[in-house]
């Protein structure tokens, strides 16, 4: 079991639903904007989204059991299906509120509240692992269960508190970089500085040195000069005819 958990969470592959789903809405979003939904499309949409989350939950829920046994095939169907129902209802609830289908949850998790988590969510899903594993790294000794363990306030607190400080000195100052790079053209001035260096380096392939031993065929150019009538006067022909 923990060994199907390490891979599940350390191999990148295992991981690029998400991202290609989130990449593809992105694009969908960007190349169609806005589009009125039917009213059966948004209802079935939401129906597949409540039924993909609760399959989610309730697909893993017999690990909690005392009589449970580890089956392979189990695990695999859930590693395989649980990212893809996950991120296609996460798509569904933003493609609905991105096209005003989403009734009141637009205003939920447009909120302060839900601004500022989105904020630090990147930060919070590289540290929260860090503070977990510590938590159950210091526990000695067994404790009793209450419902309140779920959410451990102590965890809590300590993760956003980290969370907050990384995203203030990391991950924004990465983010203004990036932008300052891309408003000044930086990326733009080095592909043309690059091209500027291989046009330098073909011509000096392409120089000769005259002192080169090889031997050269020589080339003859014949070039026609165009005779100007109008400046040629009566005393240059004189001239020419006494001169014979």
């Amino acid at each position: 079991l923990n060994r199907t958990f390490n891979l599940s969470l350390a191999v990148a592959i295992h991981r690029a639903t998400p991202f290609l789903i989130g990449i593809a809405l992105g694009v969908i979003i960007k190349e169609f904007g806005k589009v009125q939904l039917p009213k059966g499309v948004v209802i079935c949409g939401w129906i597949s989204t409540l039924t993909s989350f609760i399959w989610c939950f309730y697909k893993p829920s017999n690990l909690s059991h005392k009589d449970y046994q580890y089956d392979p095939s189990a695990a695999a169907q859930f590693a395989a299906l649980a990212p893809l129902l996950w991120s296609l209802g996460i798509a569904w609830i933003i493609f609905a509120c991105h096209n005003d289908a989403s009734w009141k949850l637009n205003c939920a998790l447009s909120s302060r509240a839900m601004v500022f988590i989105s904020r630090i969510s990147y930060s919070i899903y590289l540290i929260m692992f860090l503070v977990f594993f510590y938590f159950s790294g210091t526990l000695r000794s067994s404790e009793e269960f209450h419902v309140s363990a779920y959410l451990d306030r102590m965890e809590t607190f300590i993760l956003v508190i980290i969370a907050v400080l990384f995203t203030l000195t990391v991950d924004l100052p990465t983010q203004n970089v990036v932008k300052l790079l891309m408003n000044s053209n930086f990326f733009a001035s080095a592909v043309k500085a690059s091209d500027d260096h291989e046009v330098r380096e073909s011509s000096a392939d392409d120089f000769v040195s005259p002192f080169d031993d090889r031997e050269e065929e020589e080339v003859f150019a014949f070039r026609p000069v165009k005779f100007n009538y109008n400046s040629y006067t009566s005393d240059d022909h004189d001239e020419n005819v006494n001169g014979e």
